[in-house]
């Protein structure tokens, strides 16, 4: 049999045909209709909804993939029911058919529900742009040469990399890099050696003269840097 599901708010329909015309159903199925009703979600549990959605991505990914989501429950959004169909068989198999479709197709229960699927990301995707409350100042994120943006990124994000990376801010350091210091002691203890490169690079015989040469080349470098730094 062929079925035809029509879904709008609060309301849905669906309407069984024979597939070929000549099966042992064909004439019980032709022209029959089953119909029901499903409640509303109020603005505040929509909204509450919403909210659940944006804090958890991965439960709005299991509903777009087709997998339920225990959110729905406990927002009140119930189980679809057929009221009525037109077979008039007291154990009516359509409606049973039917119901079991809307129960694994969590996306239509909620446009049933009245938030269908382009309200739904638009009022999970909108919100997450937004710049949190207690965030940062522009003024004060450029100052320490990086730009505002909200904690959970947005559609701006690869505009905001862009400009980062062409004003060569992309890798400076944040707030707080520089509000830290360590001191060392006057006289460092000698002869305390190293961790053995032979030990931590097993069947690399040079690890040995690789290591001291990366020493010797950050020593190098670090001398000068600090000749440089102080002849200025």
């Amino acid at each position: 049999m062929q079925v035809k599901l029509q879904i709008s708010a609060g309301h849905w329909e669906a309407e069984f045909t024979p597939a070929g015309g000549n099966g042992p159903d064909s004439a019980a199925s032709a022209g029959c209709r089953v119909a029901g009703t499903a409640p509303l979600l109020t603005a505040e549990r929509k909204e509450e909804l919403l909210a659940e959605l944006r804090e958890c991505p991965l439960e709005l990914y299991k509903l777009l993939q087709g997998q339920d989501s225990p959110l729905l429950a406990a927002h009140g959004l119930p189980p679809v029911k057929a009221e009525t169909c037109s077979c008039g068989d007291a154990a009516c198999r359509h409606a049973t058919a039917v119901e079991q479709t809307l129960a694994s197709e969590p996306l239509q229960r909620l446009e049933l529900a009245g938030l269908p699927r382009e309200e739904l990301l638009r009022g999970v995707f909108a919100a997450w742009p937004q710049e949190p409350e207690g965030a940062s100042s522009a003024a004060a994120m450029a100052g320490a040469g990086t730009r505002s943006i909200s904690s959970r990124g947005g559609a701006a994000i690869n505009e905001w990399i862009a400009g980062a990376a062409a004003e060569g801010t992309l890798h400076r350091p944040g707030p707080g890099f520089h509000s830290f210091e360590v001191k060392l002691p006057q006289e460092l203890e000698a002869g305390g050696g190293g961790p053995d490169a032979a030990k931590l690079l097993p069947g690399l015989p040079r690890a040995v003269q690789a290591l001291e040469l990366i020493r010797e080349k950050a020593a190098a470098r670090a001398r000068e840097a600090y000749l440089s730094k102080n002849s200025e």
